[in-house]
């Protein structure tokens, strides 16, 4: 994610857990972070772009 952040407007990363990963450092370096989390695996969509909250509106 580091490497492609500048060329990337979204990530939309599966199996978000923390416990599993340790994701949490690179997400929170992100403007825009949502965690989805109506399922028990965890998605999380992050950006510096773009508003991802919006995406999920419904």
């Amino acid at each position: 994610m580091r490497r492609l952040r500048k060329n990337t407007d979204i990530f939309i990363v599966h199996d978000t857990e923390e416990a599993g990963y340790k994701y949490e450092p690179t997400f929170s370096s992100f403007k825009s972070v949502y965690r989805f989390s109506r399922y028990r695996s965890l998605t999380t969509a992050v950006s510096d772009t773009v508003d991802v909250s919006k995406l999920f509106d419904y």
